[in-house]
C-alpha cells in the first residue's frame, strides 16, 4: 500500500514543504503511519501537532514523536495551546483552515 494513501493532503503537503529530501519525507511519513497505527488514532490531529511543532526540524520531529507516544495529549497541548492565550489552533482541522501554509 502506498503510505500516502489515507493521509490528508495538507499533511502530505506540509511534509513535502518542511523537509528537504525525498528520503526525509518518506521517513517522516513512515514514522507518522507507525504512530497512528500504534496509537490507533485517525491520520489527522496528532500528526498535524507533531509536524507543526517540528517545523521542518528532524530532531524536534523525533522529540514530538516520543512525546506523542508517551502521552498524545501532551503533543496536543504543545501544538494547539499557548500558556497566555489558551487554545490557538485546532488540528482536527487542516493546516490551511488554521491559517498555516
Amino acid at each position: 500500500m502506498n503510505k500516502k494513501e489515507g493521509f490528508p493532503a495538507d499533511i502530505i503537503e506540509k511534509i513535502d514543504s518542511d523537509f528537504e529530501t525525498e528520503a526525509q519525507c518518506e521517513e517522516i511519513l513512515k514514522s507518522l503511519v507507525e504512530l497512528t497505527d500504534e496509537l490507533e488514532i485517525p491520520f489527522g490531529r496528532i500528526p498535524r501537532c507533531v509536524l507543526y511543532v517540528a517545523n521542518g526540524n528532524t530532531e524536534a520531529f523525533n522529540r514530538m514523536l516520543t512525546l506523542a507516544r508517551t502521552d498524545w495529549r501532551d503533543a496536543i497541548m504543545q501544538a494547539e495551546y499557548d500558556s497566555e492565550k489558551g487554545r490557538i489552533f485546532d488540528f482536527e482541522k487542516t493546516f490551511p483552515e488554521n491559517g498555516i501554509h
